[in-house]
């Protein structure tokens, strides 16, 4: 069975609002899945991009760096979180690094 990725990209607005820009498929979350997706973005006028919150999939960061070059990219605290929290015991110094890096 062939999989389907779903790419979804949510903005935020001058005045702080977030605002679902759309979602789109492709067959991955490679370079073309959101290089196509990017260029979508471009074409109906989605400019000044200056900064992006991302997981580290290499097709997006790719995309980024290529469409949104002035972007400013920071890896999401959940992606960060779901890496290090393996490499870390016992479960009480698991919970205190997650409630920090959370920000809790």
């Amino acid at each position: 069975m062939r999989s389907t990725a779903v790419l979804c990209v949510v903005g935020v607005s001058g005045d702080g609002f977030r605002e679902h820009l759309g979602l789109w498929t492709g067959n991955s979350e490679s370079l073309a899945s959101w290089g196509s997706v990017s260029q979508d973005l471009v074409q109906c006028g989605c400019t000044g991009v200056a900064y992006a919150v991302s997981d580290e999939h290499a097709g997006l960061v790719q995309a980024l760096s290529l469409y949104f070059p002035d972007a400013t990219r920071q890896r999401g605290t959940v992606h960060c979180l779901r890496n290090a929290l393996p490499h870390i015991s016992p479960e009480t110094m698991k919970r205190n690094v997650a409630a920090s890096l959370k920000g809790a």
